[in-house]
């Protein structure tokens, strides 16, 4: 996951696979996708608010 904060705004983005650094935990990496992709609607809905 890559999240910037740019004008008052938080922008979430998937980011491409890359070679975790020593001590990251894979699966926890994987579970916040899952759940980035599942609340993705609900995250842009944010934006909105």
């Amino acid at each position: 996951m890559k999240f910037d904060l740019q004008n008052g705004s938080v922008d979430i983005k998937k980011k491409a696979q890359l070679k975790l650094p020593k001590g990251v935990d894979a699966d926890f990496l994987e579970q916040m996708n899952d759940m980035m992709t599942e609340y993705d609607d609900t995250f842009k809905g944010l934006v909105n608010r």
